[in-house]
């Protein structure tokens, strides 16, 4: 429960209100209903104000370390992730060149075997032609 702390308010005299009471967390507890918005301007501890600014400049700079760390974590990743991506289009890359490496060689193996298969239709038209030649030439020696 939150502890309320009684300040003298000179000021307010006129509309017949003594007292306000400041809770310790700085805020306002005006109980006349004149809903006035007044900086919180109390504390139990008279060194109170500089420890708030303190502690003010404290979060102020770990919230810019925190935030900065997570700057530096976000960049981190990012970077880890454009090194990821870039290995994967290489890794990719290698793949096409070794698909197409594979194909060409396919490709070279195929024209090897049809220029063995012409080589060896051509030899059997050769040899047939050569026994056609050598049946006629037998042909006109019998002849003769």
């Amino acid at each position: 429960m939150k502890e309320l702390l009684l300040v003298s308010s000179g000021i307010n005299a006129e509309y017949g209100q003594d007292y306000a009471a400041v809770s310790r967390w700085g805020e306002w507890d005006d109980s006349y209903g004149l809903d006035w918005k007044r900086p919180y301007a109390c504390q139990c501890n008279p060194k109170g104000i500089k420890m708030d600014l303190e502690m003010e400049r404290i979060n102020k700079e770990w919230e810019g370390l925190a935030a900065k760390k997570q700057k530096e974590k976000e960049d981190a990743e990012a970077a880890k992730k454009a090194i990821k991506e870039e290995r994967k289009k290489k890794k990719e890359e290698r793949q096409k060149v070794k698909e197409e490496r594979q194909r060409k060689k396919e490709e070279r193996q195929r024209k090897k075997e049809e220029n063995q298969r012409k080589k060896e239709e051509q030899k059997d038209a050769n040899s047939k032609k050569k026994e056609e030649r050598q049946r006629n030439k037998e042909e006109r020696q019998r002849k003769k």
